[in-house]
């Protein structure tokens, strides 16, 4: 898997300087893994799913590391290194659709407490002591 990213990154990999044995790298394959439940890699059986997940994981490192590169200018001179983010976030996008049906769902319940010292309750007050 982690060749496989290195692959799929592409010269982005080389920019940031990512090879399969990188932290970066490494670190993705753990949370693909997490994010599947699964305890080792050869434990997928849907390579379609743990290729998805990674390369959209990938993405989220990759914009993380991009995300101080600024624009630049000097001497007459432009830098434009924001570039590589825009094209990161939108490859992070391509890659969350390709991975939504196996990322996990959240779920929202609506109830109400009842607290007994609500402080919000009004009271028939009518003497104060100091």
């Amino acid at each position: 898997l982690a060749e496989y990213l290195i692959v799929s990154l592409g010269t982005m990999a080389t920019h940031l300087g990512w090879t399969d044995t990188s932290d970066e790298i490494l670190l993705t394959v753990e949370d693909t893994l997490e994010v599947l439940g699964l305890a080792l890699e050869a434990d997928s059986t849907d390579p379609v799913a743990l290729k998805a997940v990674a390369r959209y994981i990938a993405w989220v490192n990759v914009c993380n590391n991009l995300s101080m590169d600024y624009d630049y200018k000097s001497d007459k001179e432009s830098f434009s290194r924001s570039q590589m983010f825009k094209h990161a976030k939108e490859m992070l996008a391509t890659s969350m659709t390709e991975a939504l049906p196996w990322l996990s769902t959240a779920q929202i319940e609506i109830g109400e407490f009842t607290f007994v010292e609500d402080p919000y309750i009004e009271t028939e007050l009518t003497e104060f002591e100091l």
